[in-house]
């Protein structure tokens, strides 16, 4: 069909003229450069808010975020869901021992596999139960989990092996493929259980397997370091400043 559409536009026996033919041509070609210069932006799906971001927030409030991915998880755990720390979260682990120290919310994957579809229900009921408000996006396949009263939250990503390749789900990674290709995506091994743990602060957080690894394959032109806000780069504060910070403040092994 797409083959016969080309050769209908394209034919110089057509009697569409030379300039139709040019004009579809350079519309064909804008629409695939926007296209593709949209879906390798790595924030097109974001809002430009980092002048909003502060350097770090309060201990408690990250010693909450904490507690929340540790609620969170025993759940799922409990009903053999298999979750592991990622995005930020991850880049937490492996440079602070514990959150961002800036973030906001909580990042976590989850295998999208037969368990988990057939306790999905059961996961929100058991949120809801322990006080958390869940809200289901199905256009990403994702869950935002929100504590009562208490600022920040926790997304949970679903994950589903592709052929060797564990990719997300849904109605906005089809529209933006090559994006959801590009920065959402990474090899299966890596979420082959049992799954390792790291340090999150107060608690072992599941990890994917491989260590720093998967930073290549979610952020794989910045990987290598994680830029700090520019709130930071305002008042001076250094990455050192806010690996201290965290030491001192947050990650504090419960008594």
């Amino acid at each position: 069909m797409f083959r016969r559409v080309l050769v209908t536009i394209f034919n110089v026996n057509n009697k569409t003229s030379f300039c139709r033919r040019l004009c579809i041509a350079a519309i064909i070609f804008i629409c695939i450069s926007i296209y593709t210069t949209i879906n390798i932006n790595p924030d097109i799906i974001k809002c430009d808010i980092s002048h909003e971001i502060p350097c770090y927030r309060t201990p408690e409030h990250l010693r909450r975020l904490v507690k929340f991915a540790e609620d969170v998880t025993m759940v799922m755990d409990k009903l053999n869901m298999t979750s592991f720390l990622l995005y930020g979260s991850l880049w937490g682990v492996y440079r602070f021992h514990g959150p961002l120290p800036w973030d906001h919310d909580i990042d976590l994957g989850v295998i999208g596999d037969d368990n988990f579809y057939a306790m999905k229900d059961t996961l929100v009921e058991e949120l809801v139960n322990i006080g958390f408000y869940v809200r289901d996006d199905w256009s990403t396949s994702s869950y935002k989990v929100l504590p009562a009263n208490q600022t920040g939250h926790l997304g949970i990503f679903i994950f589903i092996d592709y052929y060797g390749t564990m990719k997300r789900p849904g109605l906005e990674p089809w529209l933006f493929s090559l994006h959801y290709r590009i920065y959402h995506s990474f090899p299966a091994w890596m979420a082959e259980t049992p799954l390792p743990k790291a340090k999150f602060a107060g608690y072992n957080a599941w990890v994917p397997r491989g260590g720093r690894e998967i930073l290549k394959h979610l952020y794989p032109f910045t990987w290598r370091d994680v830029d700090l806000p520019v709130t930071c780069e305002g008042n001076g504060t250094t990455l050192q400043d806010l690996k201290t910070f965290m030491d001192e403040k947050v990650n504090i092994d419960p008594p």
